[in-house]
């Protein structure tokens, strides 16, 4: 398909507000994060193979791929994005800080404890798991999933493996000021939750194959125009990484913690449109 645009958007002083200027930020970067995240998540193993320095395992018996097939089902069901899920917790707030050798890089937590999912990394391999579920390679059992932190039992004993390792013993963050671009990437890639104002993000199926993520504003529709991003954009890729294809998903995801430059290609009326924005700029 022809590129026939490149819009080369880049937020300066003389343009928006400084406070605008970061909420727009806020909306991108929580944007591509959550993109490349639920890419990773909706895509059945069988379409893609994850790159060397990420591996997923996903079991091959009928009965456990069938398994694995209501668990994804859950997941679009759950309105992961833009809810703030607050979990009954039952009274394992103070569970001490696991040592377990093992990397929480993933919450998607809903109201229905059944539909909740971790996606923890041990030994180069990343896999999701649900309530009830062993972390492969470990006798830790996961009991709990909040947005911030999950209950695993071993040995008898509660644990919390948190999704910042810092969380246990640093106390709350104050909200970054405007101008501190780290800040506001790191704030959204902690809490989704806030996208909810501004983006709703839809998967679109056809043929049983993703063609991509439908773009929405939320109930605060200048900031989505502000970003470049028009209604019904269909997100295609990020920083030429296909967000259709698990691998390229995976990477789009280690990256954009690191990224300084970064560009979403839509199809918008069936031409490609990339929207470019430099985050380190002052």
């Amino acid at each position: 398909m022809q590129l026939l645009t490149i819009q080369n958007w880049c937020l300066s002083e003389n343009g928006l507000s400084a406070l605008r200027r970061a909420a727009v930020l806020l909306l991108l970067v929580g944007c591509s994060y959550q993109l490349a995240r639920l890419s990773w998540q909706l895509l059945p193993a069988s379409q893609t193979t994850a790159p060397a320095s990420v591996s997923t395992n996903i079991p091959a018996t009928p009965g456990d791929q069938q398994e694995s097939q209501q668990r994804l089902a859950a997941i679009r069901e759950a309105a992961l994005f833009g809810i703030d899920v607050q979990p009954q917790d039952r009274g394992t707030t103070a569970a001490p800080k696991s040592r377990l050798n093992a990397q929480l890089t993933g919450i998607m937590a809903s109201n229905i404890a059944s539909r909740s999912i971790a996606i923890i990394a041990r030994n180069g391999q990343q896999q999701s798991y649900a309530i009830g579920d062993v972390i492969q390679g470990t006798d830790a059992r996961i009991t709990e999933i909040f947005p911030d932190r999950i209950i695993i039992t071993r040995q008898q004993q509660d644990e919390a493996l948190f999704l910042d390792e810092n969380a246990a013993t640093a106390p709350p963050a104050a909200a970054p000021a405007p101008g501190n671009i780290t800040g506001l990437r790191q704030q959204i890639m902690k809490n989704p939750a806030q996208l909810q104002d501004y983006l709703s993000i839809t998967p679109v199926m056809e043929n049983n194959q993703l063609q991509g993520y439908r773009l929405n504003p939320g109930r605060n529709p200048e900031i989505f125009g502000q970003s470049g991003l028009q209604a019904n954009d269909l997100a295609i890729s990020i920083n030429g990484l296909d967000l259709r294809d698990k691998g390229d998903a995976v990477q789009a995801m280690q990256q954009l913690a690191h990224q300084a430059e970064m560009n979403i290609t839509v199809l918008r009326n069936g031409a490609e449109q990339d929207i470019y924005i430099n985050l380190a700029q002052p």
